[in-house]
């Protein structure tokens, strides 16, 4: 990962994941599309990439989210049409999209998925000794 500046973010190519930067601060991941000559950008948006055709459409989806699961788009594109020349860019580099990758597609270790804490005394049990730890924890 490295930091650049608008001018030189602006001569990177398309798909090029990045952030908005100011010291120590990152912005939401995104992908960068076209530039629009030496002042502007397209970009996807990720965190936010609902599937809706206007707002009232982004709002009912967001609704929708928190019961049941919903479309995403990682298709449509925005236009950022902030001209400041000052913005930095955080902008990922190969082998940081590699081991960003290699993450998604690890599998889960086992034995997070198999620990479960109690809510009475805070201690870390195996999943499976769950229903008798409660048991003794609770005096049942």
């Amino acid at each position: 990962m490295r930091i650049v500046n608008k001018q030189e973010f602006l001569k990177l190519p398309e798909n090029t994941i990045f952030s908005k930067y100011s010291p120590c601060q990152f912005g939401d991941l995104c992908i960068k599309a076209e530039s629009v000559g030496t002042i502007d950008f397209y970009y996807q948006p990720i965190s936010n990439s609902i599937k809706c055709n206007d707002t009232g459409e982004f709002v009912d989806a967001c609704t929708k989210a928190e019961k049941e699961s919903i479309e995403m788009d990682f298709d449509c594109l925005t236009r950022d049409g902030m001209f400041g020349d000052e913005q930095l860019f955080s902008v990922w580099e190969e082998k940081d999209i590699a081991a960003f990758i290699s993450r998604l597609e690890r599998r889960p270790n086992p034995v997070w998925r198999a620990i479960v804490m109690c809510p009475n005394c805070w201690d870390n049990v195996l999943q499976k000794d769950f229903v008798a730890h409660i048991e003794r924890c609770l005096g049942v």
